[in-house]
């Protein structure tokens, strides 16, 4: 089997991150870290659509909330929000805050997460201003829905 690898149409993403494959949507979702922005590539169009988030200079992932098709937890600075998207207006708003860690730690930011098959957010932070591997400040996160957010790893250089 071989395959041929092209360039996703008007893609441009100053720092893209994050990216996440909906099977569903046959959308590849992604973030534009410090732009604030999130990204949809539709296979079926062969198309990228591109919002602001409202309020927003960071964002670190992005990921769909299950059963609700115009939601998604988005890592902004060190919140991670459900933001409410259409998946084709050029604005996004955030519609909560689900939950905030190091809020002492102005430097740092979360960078990447993912879910497992049971629906736990595990995700981590990092140095944002600075050097990310003098300073050890990150930390790896657990999060269930109607929980509390759990320090998994502590000491961590990029997470």
């Amino acid at each position: 089997m071989s395959y041929k690898i092209e360039p996703l149409p008007d893609s441009y993403a100053g720092l893209g991150e994050g990216p996440h494959w909906d099977v569903a949507r046959q959308s590849l979702y992604y973030v534009d870290l410090e732009a604030g922005s999130l990204l949809r590539y539709d296979y079926g169009q062969n198309k990228v659509y591109k919002t602001k988030i409202e309020g927003e200079t960071l964002a670190g992932f992005v990921l769909p909330v299950e059963g609700r098709p115009q939601e998604f937890a988005v890592g902004c600075g060190r919140r991670v929000v459900i933001v409410n998207w259409d998946g084709v207006s050029t604005s996004a708003k955030v519609v909560r805050t689900l939950f905030e860690v190091q809020p002492l730690m102005e430097k740092n930011r979360l960078n990447d997460a993912k879910v497992d098959p049971r629906g736990r957010f595990f995700g981590g932070t990092m140095r944002y201003i600075g050097d990310e591997f003098e300073f050890r400040h990150g930390e790896l996160y657990r999060w269930e829905a109607g929980g509390q957010v759990s320090v998994i790893k502590g000491d961590v250089g990029i997470s």
